[in-house]
């Protein structure tokens, strides 16, 4: 039986990946050897579910239409640079995802929503005989990954300079489950179904 490669995610509007696509072209500038990731492909990993057999896919949805029936849309903020694992070694180049109070015709606070969305679904999907992930839940933007240490110094001083900037801020009305075709060229990413805040089912108990 053919198997999807799949995860839970947080997708991003149009300005918030131009500004991200602003931030990649200056840190490209010391011609360093990193991976950049497509700027429509950057989004914020909720669960990463690896390969799962179609048969499946009713329960993970089900999960995640649980995960975010109770929250509210919520403001969600990019700024604030950074590298995993140190600034000095360089792998993985992100920027921060911050939760923040929505200023619209209603203010809603949005502080630890992605977290609480995140626990949902490791509670929820363990039911459904998912793995619980170890790793704490760090909410980022993933912008590149840094495969040699070909021109490190100059990249570092690009990070550094860069680290205030901001990518601006949307408000999060829904969380997608995707799926991943990786391809010669690059993954390819599409929505499988879409969960919208305040709203959901339940996943079947055995």
């Amino acid at each position: 039986m053919e198997k999807i490669r799949t995860f839970i995610a947080v997708r991003l509007d149009g300005q918030i990946r131009s500004k991200l696509a602003s931030i990649q072209d200056e840190l490209k500038k010391p011609q360093a050897d990193v991976k950049w990731v497509s700027p429509e492909n950057i989004h914020i990993t909720l669960k990463f579910l690896g390969y799962i057999l179609g048969s499946q896919l009713k329960d993970i949805f089900k999960a995640t239409d649980e995960s975010v029936k109770e929250i509210r849309p919520f403001a969600l903020s990019f700024s604030g640079l950074g590298v995993f694992p140190k600034l000095q070694n360089p792998r993985v180049i992100w920027v921060g995802a911050n939760e923040d109070e929505w200023k619209g015709k209603e203010k809603r606070e949005g502080k630890g929503n992605l977290s609480r969305i995140s626990r949902n679904l490791e509670e929820i999907l363990s039911r459904c005989g998912f793995k619980r992930e170890e790793r704490q839940f760090h909410p980022h933007l993933t912008l590149g990954r840094v495969k040699s240490p070909k021109n490190r110094d100059s990249l570092i001083k690009a990070i550094e300079s860069e680290k205030d900037r901001s990518a601006g801020s949307m408000e999060v009305k829904e969380v997608a489950v995707m799926q991943s075709l990786l391809k010669p060229e690059g993954a390819e990413y599409s929505a499988l179904h879409v969960s919208r805040l305040r709203k959901g089912g339940d996943c079947p108990r055995n």
